[in-house]
């Protein structure tokens, strides 16, 4: 980065020979000569005297020496900064660990194969983690897909259908139904099963529905599901909770008719987002939940084979 005649001159003091600077640096001597003569002219100063055959610096070639030094320096660190290659860092915000297992899982599975790669989280709630993606606080989010199809700058990834499910029963007015709307539910007694009870993926089932507590007619919460049920029948309601969370057998072997709600989830990032790391990180994540999306059909099939025989 310095000027070769200033490396010249480094070299020249350093070996206290013109020649040997010169050979150092595959410059012909005569040229080396009329590099140094040109140095002194530019500074107006004589920067070495000679004494037993030897070049020696003078009080003021000294002095330039020394700053030379501390800029050759300067100019290394800078060069080995600039050549410095940060770690890619992804940033994520969710609701938490507890709520989103599957995002953790997702996360330690992509290390293995991206190790280069580090994970920060933001647990915090919906409008405050849409605010920070826009303002680039968050690399990516994740939800349900309704939080984010609104905003015009951003790119989702659909992940998969989170599942809930109405639990009716016998002789509601709602028994035969096949479709219930969300607008339905407002006026509905619902009852929510308690997320103690839920598996490693969990939202809020009204906030699934969009729905806000105390939105909907009444609401109380089952801690079980022999409180589910029985709660139900003395509020004349329905239940609604994550599918897997229930049994599904039980239920309709007491004439309970079920309902299936799914919401699409989805990983959310900016629209003009072009960092190679963040966009391998969104397919990654649509690619894992596909994959286990699809375990969960299997076994679901395996399991009705199994009752079938």
């Amino acid at each position: 980065m310095l000027e070769e005649k200033i490396l010249l001159f480094l070299q020249t003091a350093q070996k206290q020979s013109l020649a040997k600077a010169a050979d150092e640096m595959a410059i012909e001597e005569d040229e080396a000569q009329e590099m140094i003569r040109s140095l002194e002219q530019q500074l107006n100063v004589k920067l070495f005297s000679e004494f037993q055959g030897k070049l020696r610096l003078t009080r003021l070639g000294e002095k330039f020496y020394h700053g030379c030094t501390r800029l050759f320096e300067m100019a290394n660190e800078l060069l080995e900064e600039m050549d410095y290659t940060p770690v890619p860092q992804i940033q994520i915000g969710f609701s938490g660990t507890r709520d989103n297992q599957g995002i953790i899982d997702l996360v330690s599975q992509y290390k293995k194969s991206n190790q280069q790669v580090t994970f920060t989280f933001r647990k915090d709630q919906m409008p405050n983690l849409i605010t920070a993606l826009k303002s680039g606080d968050v690399d990516i989010a994740f939800g349900l897909k309704s939080n984010f199809e609104k905003e015009s700058d951003f790119r989702l990834f659909d992940l998969f259908d989170y599942p809930l499910c109405i639990v009716i029963p016998e002789d509601h007015a709602w028994e035969k139904k096949k479709k219930i709307s969300i607008e339905e539910l407002e006026n509905e007694n619902v009852i929510v099963m308690s997320r103690r009870l839920a598996q490693p993926f969990y939202i809020e089932p009204l906030q699934a529905c969009g729905l806000q507590r105390g939105s909907a007619a009444s609401q109380a919460e089952a801690r079980s599901m022999d409180d589910l049920i029985k709660t139900i029948q003395l509020a004349n309601g329905i239940g609604l909770a994550p599918k897997e969370s229930l049994d599904i057998e039980r239920l309709e072997d007491e004439d309970f008719t079920l309902v299936d709600l799914a919401f699409p989830y989805s990983a959310v990032i900016r629209l003009q987002e072009d960092r190679p790391e963040i966009l391998s990180f969104a397919q990654a994540a649509q690619d894992y939940f596909s994959k286990h999306s699809r375990k969960g059909r299997v076994k679901k099939g395996e399991k009705k084979t199994e009752a079938a025989s």
